[in-house]
């Protein structure tokens, strides 16, 4: 196992490396006796009935998502006395299985020892680049680079009919894998670098979709908040219908207002949060997911600038998305602070009535939700009564530097002299 594992994997190797070594190196191929032919017939026959019947119930167990009854039926299956060669695809379809169940030191085990055992295998390549997004998934990022650069190099030398086909295809998948691991570490830069090169390249529409994303998303994170708002907004108006939109509308508001301009910010964000949008249909959840972050952090900021009129605007919409008592009640305290900021203080008490009213909390409210919404309803019971203390001790305050009795006394009205009537100057008098 390569010496950059992170600990976490050298832990899990550990714990499951002898258990794999066990069920992958015992019993080595059984080898046909010259002499028996017909035996030896007999034999292979049987073998691979029992193969075909391990293979087809772990199938059966990985399609039900009982990994530990898989896993046992591969081991059994890797661990009889037949040739390598017929354990290839029971090898492939476990190191597969641990993907999808999300176990990647059992994948690192498995792939390692495909790539042992079938160095030249037509598959090797694509392992490579699946043993490198474990090694990623794990931490261990350069283990992960020099996987994917292996798969580079090794797809070069494919041969056949279709090689050359299988070489780009191959090529573009570990160099995306490059990128993205430079991504996972936090190296943004390099990252940028390798979804430039990407973005130049032949590949398909969805590809091309994902590549831009992430140049968009990179330039972003390295704070090219110029080239950011660009990118995106050419990513908005050529993929409107992708799930990455709402992500890319994120993007574009939060860049603007870094760039210091706010109202601009507002309105991008406000066409994300448009009911009428049509394009969240095709990712419902993650549209949603993109609205109510954006929304509560462009207004957020807007609010703490004192732009508490376009954060109100905001904080509105947000407060339409979702009717459950964790997302709604927050928003509609917002807008009740937002209320007092424009002095607005029967506006913010409707707000917080709303909140405190015991419907609010109540609808469509879940267990987990009741302490959320308990907090902000304590809240805005406190707002509402500083609220009335403010109203009330306005109007005191007002009683006495405006009083009733002002208004029967009637102005003093000086007048200046003209120069010619004004008396002249004592002589010897004070100067």
């Amino acid at each position: 196992m390569n010496a950059c594992l992170s600990s976490k994997a050298a832990r899990l190797f550990f714990r499951y490396g002898c258990l794999f070594a066990v069920s992958v190196a015992t019993a080595a191929s059984a080898p046909e006796d010259p002499t028996d032919p017909v035996g030896a017939k007999i034999w292979r026959k049987q073998a691979s009935d029992e193969i075909q019947g391990l293979l087809t119930l772990s199938r059966k167990y990985a399609k039900s998502k009982d990994w530990v009854n898989a896993e046992a039926s591969f081991h059994k299956l890797l661990s009889l006395s037949v040739p390598d060669k017929d354990k290839r695809d029971a090898m492939l379809e476990m190191g597969q299985m641990f993907e999808t169940s999300k176990d990647f030191s059992k994948v690192i085990l498995t792939y390692d020892s495909f790539l042992e055992r079938f160095p030249e295998d037509p598959s090797s390549v694509d392992v490579s680049i699946r043993l490198g997004r474990a090694c990623r998934e794990l931490g261990a990022f350069q283990s992960a680079l020099g996987k994917f650069y292996n798969a580079l190099h090794d797809s070069m030398r494919l041969v056949g009919a279709e090689a050359a086909e299988q070489q780009k295809k191959l090529a573009l998948r570990a160099q995306f894998e490059i990128a993205e691991t430079h991504f996972s570490k936090g190296d943004y830069a390099e990252a940028r670098r390798f979804y430039n090169r990407l973005a130049l390249l032949e590949m398909s529409d969805d590809d091309r979709t994902l590549v831009q994303f992430r140049l968009a998303y990179t330039v972003y994170l390295t704070g090219d908040f110029g080239e950011s708002v660009a990118l995106n907004r050419r990513f908005i108006a050529e993929h409107p219908e992708s799930e990455r939109t709402a992500e890319s509308y994120y993007l574009l508001s939060r860049s603007l207002q870094k760039l210091g301009r706010s109202d601009e910010a507002a309105k991008e964000t406000l066409n994300l949060l448009k009911e009428e949008n049509s394009h969240q249909t095709a990712a419902p959840e993650i549209w949603k997911r993109w609205q109510k972050r954006a929304g509560s952090e462009v207004a957020s900021e807007l609010y703490e600038h004192g732009d508490a009129r376009n954060a109100l605007a905001i904080f509105q919409r947000v407060a339409e998305l979702d009717s459950s008592p964790e997302s709604r009640l927050p928003a509609v305290y917002e807008i009740g602070l937002c209320f007092e900021r424009l002095r607005l203080f029967n506006r913010a008490l409707e707000a917080y009535a709303y909140i405190t009213s015991p419907d609010a909390s109540q609808k469509n409210a879940t267990p987990a939700s009741s302490g959320d919404a308990g907090g902000v309803k304590e809240m805005a019971q406190w707002r509402v009564e500083y609220l009335r203390w403010i109203i009330n001790a306005d109007r005191q305050l007002g009683a006495v530097l405006k009083p009733d009795w002002q208004t029967d006394i009637k102005p003093l009205k000086f007048h200046e002299a003209p120069p010619d009537e004004r008396p002249a100057a004592v002589e010897g008098g004070a100067k």
